[in-house]
């Protein structure tokens, strides 16, 4: 039983994945802003600090998976 491996093939779609998630992140960093940016306009407080601080934590933690 003989398998046939295509090289080119393989190296074409993981390009590919790399460029479907870095548009992913770059999307997903862009989406966060603007919600940040609404929630601070909207919404002050101590509360609302910490939800911030949460999300960044969440767009930190997107940033490090993504390397």
């Amino acid at each position: 039983m003989a398998f046939t491996f295509d090289y080119s093939q393989t190296i074409n779609q993981a390009k590919e994945l790399e460029n479907l998630a870095a548009d992913m992140e770059r999307k997903t960093a862009k989406r966060l802003d603007e919600v940040c940016n609404t929630i601070n306009a909207a919404w002050s407080g101590d509360a609302a600090k910490v939800f911030l601080e949460y999300l960044v934590s969440i767009e930190e933690g997107i940033q490090m998976k993504a390397v």
